[in-house]
């Protein structure tokens, strides 16, 4: 479905129904008897964005209450401000929604003036959250809420991007999917809306210090989606799922996210620097200590792995702190997997994270957001390949691999490599940081026509720089020269920015005599400078 210009036309109204709120008893209620079995996950809503819109924003977990009133004032001026065309609200706009009469009171009813004013300027799409569900029609048309299904598939720009809230998917909790079917019934929602407003804010407020306590004593406060549901509703070919996927996160009350969807070329980045950013920021450091805390590495580990990997040891002091630190995040954003007999150790896991984030040491690891697996083996892997030629027949052929990044992932490496990559950086090779080079090349198109780089890297001279040291290589290599990179850099352009990113972190100093102009677009793309260290 394409909405058409001018006034927003209505999606499918929202289902009515609100928070987490079971059975209508009075005084203090307990918590119902839930019923086990799984629950069915609804085929995707379609929704195609009008050809005109340059970007949307997706805002989710906001939790608006009169107790948050900077989020709410960073909300409202965000609604203003924004130069989006569309914003998507994915669930828990509100801390606690009992009903649509609730809509004319104090707080609400300013929070109801802050959308119907942004509707007029701009498409506001609304999906019921596990605290929002009970919005409906009448609030959707108080504020000229477009209502979203959960889930929607929106496709955007060449893109298609499923947004969803995220709750329904986390199906190994099973006492909440039972009370989520409750709640959502038309019987319990019938009876619970017949209640006088004051005793269904009394109603809520119990159950929200039941659910809270009943978290902090069973340990749910990280439930968080099934995989295999997740991978059910990407079916459709879905680049990403929506912002409002990981339940354990946004059962918190501080776990904001905001984020922006735009067409290529509209030069509208993410809201990083505007009104939500402060929320966005907070929601990241906090993330981040959680993660910290989680996964530290050890001190010998550390010492341990700097001693095997010179190349990491040179860094200034605080980039290897910073490394450290890093390691700690990607470690509890990936996950590993062993195969072909190899034992899956601590060693391995921060040896294959040290190396991989130090590309990414300026950039940040949101650089490696669109992957999560890292398969290694105990050695190369022969893999049967086929192409096409010209004629259209077909050729197999077997190639030994030490490494390789598929598109959305996994990134598959040799732990011999790996391991022995201490020793050969003195060759400019470095299994790791070649593939997590494609990782950032498939993101960002680095190789390709339309580099998306940072504003002081132009396009065209990164462009003209790759493409000039490509073509000198390729004449040495077929020449039979010596060269710093390996001649495997000559394949494609895809792969000769792979192997100078390896020689750029790994022989910095040989890179820089061989291609001094390629070694400063580097420098300042990846904000790094490994060659002023002592002994690069």
């Amino acid at each position: 479905m394409t909405p058409g210009a001018g006034t927003p036309a209505p999606l499918p109204a929202l289902p009515e129904s609100s928070s987490p709120l079971p059975a209508l008893q009075e005084g203090p209620t307990p918590l119902p008897a839930l019923q086990e079995g799984p629950t069915p996950l609804p085929a995707p809503f379609e929704f195609d964005a009008p050809p005109d819109w340059r970007a949307i924003d997706f805002l989710s977990d906001l939790h608006l209450s009169p107790a948050l009133p900077r989020t709410f004032e960073a909300w409202a001026r965000h609604l203003r401000e924004t130069p989006a065309d569309a914003v998507f609200m994915l669930g828990d706009l509100f801390e606690v929604w009992v009903g649509d009469d609730a809509r004319d009171l104090p707080f609400e009813r300013r929070c109801v003036e802050v959308l119907a004013d942004a509707a007029r300027r701009r498409r506001i799409g609304f999906m019921a959250g596990n605290r929002d569900f009970l919005v409906g029609a009448e609030m959707l048309r108080a504020s000229g809420l477009i209502a979203l299904p959960d889930p929607t598939l929106l496709r955007a720009w060449g893109r298609r991007v499923l947004l969803s809230h995220g709750d329904a998917l986390c199906l190994d909790d099973t006492d909440y999917q039972a009370f989520r079917r409750l709640v959502r019934g038309a019987d319990w929602q019938r009876e619970f809306l017949a209640r006088p407003l004051a005793a269904r804010q009394q109603l809520a407020a119990e159950m929200r210090r039941q659910s809270t306590s009943r978290r902090r004593f069973d340990g749910r406060d990280d439930a968080d989606v099934d995989p295999v549901a997740a991978l059910a509703l990407r079916t459709p070919r879905a680049q990403r799922l929506g912002p409002g996927r990981r339940r354990a996160a946004a059962r918190r009350r501080d776990a904001h996210d905001a984020r922006r969807l735009a067409a290529p070329g509209a030069g509208l980045g993410l809201m990083g620097s505007g009104p939500l950013g402060w929320l966005g920021r907070q929601w990241q450091a906090r993330r981040d200590a959680a993660a910290l805390a989680r996964r530290p590495v050890p001190d010998d580990l550390w010492k341990r792995t700097l001693v095997r990997y010179p190349f990491l040891r040179r860094r200034a002091s605080e980039d290897v702190a910073e490394l450290r630190r890093l390691v700690s995040l990607f470690l509890d954003r990936k996950e590993f997997t062993a195969a072909a007999g190899l034992r899956l150790t601590d060693e391995i896991a921060v040896a294959v994270a040290a190396q991989a984030c130090l590309p990414v040491l300026r950039l940040g690891l949101a650089e490696y957001g669109g992957f999560v697996g890292i398969v290694l083996h105990p050695d190369q892997v022969l893999a049967r390949r086929s192409v096409a030629d010209d004629d259209g027949v077909v050729h197999e052929y077997d190639e030994l691999l030490s490494g390789e990044a598929m598109d959305g992932g996994p990134v598959m490496l040799s732990w011999r490599d790996v391991r022995s990559a201490g020793r050969s950086a003195a060759d400019a090779y470095n299994v790791v940081i070649h593939e997590f080079a494609h990782v950032l090349d498939q993101k960002r198109g680095l190789s390709g026509a339309s580099p998306r780089l940072p504003a002081d890297v132009p396009a065209r001279e990164w462009r003209d720089q790759l493409a000039r040291d490509h073509e000198a290589f390729m004449r040495r290599v077929d020449a039979g020269a010596d060269t710093v990179l390996d001649p495997y850099g000559a394949e494609a352009p895809e792969e000769f920015f792979a192997v100078a990113s390896e020689a750029f972190f790994v022989a910095p100093r040989p890179m820089k005599k061989e291609h001094p102009a390629l070694y400063g677009v580097f420098s300042r793309f990846y904000r790094q400078d490994p060659g002023a260290e002592n002994g690069a």
